[in-house]
């Protein structure tokens, strides 16, 4: 019989939790060293989250956003911003402001056209 509880894998076996076992080549664990990882990773989270808000938006081309606009049923401008004031059912990629976007890329062909499909 082996009183010594058996050693697997630097891991010692106990009758009520596991515990590691400090080999002599194991780092030392310091606050200092616990600490710089989570300042790190909070300094990496932060750069990414900047990094995706400087971002330029991406918008469906005109057809598509046009079709989706069509499928709402409104028909002018106001009912347009009358729509987007509610804030239900906007997909972020269709621009609220349509015709300064589309102005843009040389696509615009106005709100009749946007809302209805008719030129």
């Amino acid at each position: 019989w082996n009183p010594t509880p058996p050693k697997v894998h630097g891991l010692h076996q106990h009758t009520k939790c596991s515990m590691l076992a400090a080999d002599e080549s194991d780092e030392a664990v310091t606050p200092s060293t616990t600490t710089d990882w989570r300042v790190e990773r909070a300094r990496l989270t932060r750069q990414h989250s900047q990094a995706v808000l400087r971002r330029p938006r991406r918008f469906l081309p005109y057809s598509a956003a046009s079709e989706w606009a069509q499928q709402l049923g409104l028909s002018t401008r106001e009912e347009w911003d009358d729509w987007l004031e509610l804030g239900e059912g906007w997909s972020s990629y269709v621009p609220r402001d349509p015709e300064s976007h589309y102005t843009k890329l040389g696509q615009w062909l106005g709100w009749r056209a946007w809302l209805t499909g008719e030129a």
